[in-house]
């Protein structure tokens, strides 16, 4: 496994609204650091699927599959992560089922534990990135459902990323201006 990008020490400055986004992003502070990868380029890396998924194969595209019928999903290995922070999941696939996407985290997978997304089946590549609030932390597994129904699936990889947590900023309440000798306005 390698690393695509790992933040280095920054300071971002603290900047009312938008701007501490944008410093973040162009200082290189909302990058994470890999902490797992599979490329299904080179095999289903310990991934299997569901009754639901039918003839899982890992080809030189990725892991494809035809999804037979409703709730089709494929489940990886456990991986260890830090335990503090947020975790975002990079997905690279391609769908020609219908738009109904989720990732479910955590040791044992369980409701209110996914993140839901849209996926678009216009069966041409597209990388969904997908932020999970939760701090995940040692034998975490994730669970990718596709699709809710019949149709043709491929998944290049899954990247998995700790990522900082950026602190809000620090505003000042507002304070009533001093008494001033200037004359009202009058229309």
């Amino acid at each position: 496994m390698t690393v695509i990008h790992q933040a280095s020490t920054t300071t971002i400055y603290r900047y009312p609204g938008v701007a501490v986004v944008l410093v973040a992003l162009l200082s290189g502070g909302a990058w994470g650091k890999m902490v797992a990868t599979w490329d299904f380029t080179q095999g289903p890396q310990g991934w299997h699927g569901n009754q639901h998924v039918q003839s899982l194969t890992a080809t030189a595209e990725g892991l494809a599959f035809a999804s037979i019928g409703n709730d089709p999903w494929i489940e990886g290995p456990a991986v260890d992560l830090p335990g503090d922070g947020r975790t975002r999941v990079r997905v690279r696939m391609k769908s020609q089922a219908n738009p109904s996407g989720e990732l479910f985290y955590g040791r044992v997978f369980q409701a209110g534990h996914s993140v839901r997304f849209i996926v678009r089946n216009d069966g041409q590549w597209h990388e969904y990135s997908l932020l999970i609030p939760d701090p995940l932390g040692a034998g975490t597994r994730f669970r990718l459902d596709p699709a809710t129904r019949e149709g043709r699936i491929l998944v290049g990889s899954i990247i998995v990323e700790t990522v900082p947590v950026i602190p809000p900023p620090a505003f000042e309440p507002p304070r009533r201006p001093a008494g001033t000798t200037a004359q009202p306005l009058l229309a």
